[in-house]
């Protein structure tokens, strides 16, 4: 087995997806989640010609410089596909249960 079959193999739940109805922002992990671990992001802002979709995402990257997340702010429906947005864990406010 190739090692790149080897982690895909390991990480079969990554990435994973959260979504927040309130304010129809998801967010996309891309590795196990660690409070901090976004040191710097990186907002995506569309050329002439691109998808105007482009505007609502940001990119997070961790401390040596790799991508480690992919926020998506609202409406996460412009920017991806229903199917999508449907098998994302929704976000609950704990005060509103």
């Amino acid at each position: 087995m190739s090692r790149q079959r080897g982690l895909a193999s390991r990480n079969m739940t990554l990435p994973r997806m959260t979504f927040d109805e309130e304010t129809e922002c998801a967010y996309i992990c891309l590795t196990e989640p660690h409070m901090g671990i976004a040191k710097t992001t990186v907002a995506l802002s569309p050329a002439e010609g691109q998808p105007e979709a482009m505007r609502s995402l940001a990119l997070d990257f961790d401390g040596d410089g790799r991508l480690v997340g992919i926020e998506v702010f609202g409406p996460a429906s412009q920017a991806l596909r229903p199917d999508l947005l449907l098998e994302a864990t929704r976000l609950t406010d704990p005060a509103a249960e």
